[in-house]
């Protein structure tokens, strides 16, 4: 397996498999994950690297399979900055048409303020290339859950005020230090990845991102192969469904909207080097799912 046994041995946990085989879609099908986010105009496809775990997704074979669907997806580098080769890794990526680069310090085995890890994030922002915070679905037991903390990268966003991060799936379990971040920090965002399987928890935290000011900073992700953008769109547009009839705040319809047709490249400042009208089944999709909004 490409990420290794430690996280193999995870992801074979029994509430995982259960998570992995209600995915109507075979992740490491390619035919079958484009028709996966065939409700999305572009998808991100990101590469994985640890040197700590013996994992790896290659940036050459994300790069191989982005190129074939070139108008639906767009490679992100997994690069680990605890790998002596991560300049010459950053530099291949680049080469290869990768927009963003993906790490995770709590697979990766160091804080953010690492002083190796610093160079690649002043590397990042000299390049224009937003860093994605990711985690590959559950965390095996060799990873330093003390390096998964939202707020360990406060030291490095303020040395590097033009660093622009992204946290996939708002950084849970440590949501609440992810939206302070968002709000402190102004070229820090969040993605949904993984929220929509959790309704209570999605409507929790889209709550507080409002109640924070921060919903502006959300980017739409399903957290394929754990969930899909069908699945994921469904459950957004209907989380207000979860308190009618009680005396709980609805989420704004609009933070809603804005969430799912927020432009991503725009957001990070990535160059789309195609230009791209939305699909016509991501269209019906977006008004068919609309039309489940809650009035409240």
């Amino acid at each position: 397996m490409q990420l290794g046994d430690a996280i193999a041995n995870a992801l074979r946990r029994p509430r995982t498999e259960v998570r992995l085989q209600g995915t109507p879609y075979d992740a490491g099908h390619e035919e079958a994950h484009v028709a996966a986010m065939r409700p999305v105009a572009r998808a991100f496809v990101l590469g994985f690297r640890s040197v700590m775990l013996g994992a790896e997704i290659s940036n050459e074979y994300v790069a191989q399979v982005t190129r074939r669907r070139a108008d639906r997806l767009v490679a992100v580098a997994g690069i680990d900055p605890m790998a002596p080769s991560w300049h010459d890794d950053l530099d291949r990526a680049i080469a290869n048409g990768h927009v963003a680069v993906t790490v995770s310090p709590a697979c990766q085995g160091y804080p953010p303020s690492h002083s190796a890890a610093m160079l690649l994030w002043e590397a990042c922002a000299e390049r224009r290339l937003p860093v994605i915070v990711s985690k590959p679905g559950t965390l095996p037991a060799p990873a330093s859950l003390e390096c998964d903390r939202p707020l360990l990268w406060d030291e490095p966003l303020r040395a590097i005020p033009e660093l622009t991060l992204v946290f996939a799936g708002l950084g849970a379990p440590f949501v609440e230090e992810t939206l302070v971040l968002l709000a402190k920090h102004e070229r820090t965002f969040a993605s949904l990845a993984g929220a929509a399987r959790r309704p209570i928890d999605a409507y929790r935290w889209l709550l507080a991102a409002h109640d924070a000011g921060v919903s502006e900073r959300l980017l739409f992700a399903s957290g394929f192969p754990f969930d899909t953008p069908a699945s994921a769109l469904e459950r957004l547009y209907t989380l207000n469904a979860l308190v009618l009839g009680t005396t709980l705040p609805g989420i704004p319809r609009r933070d809603i909207e804005r969430i799912v047709e927020r432009n991503a490249f725009d957001a990070l400042g990535i160059r789309d080097p195609i230009a791209h009208q939305p699909a016509g089944d991501q269209v019906a999709l977006l008004a068919a799912a609309r039309s489940l909004l809650s009035d409240r």
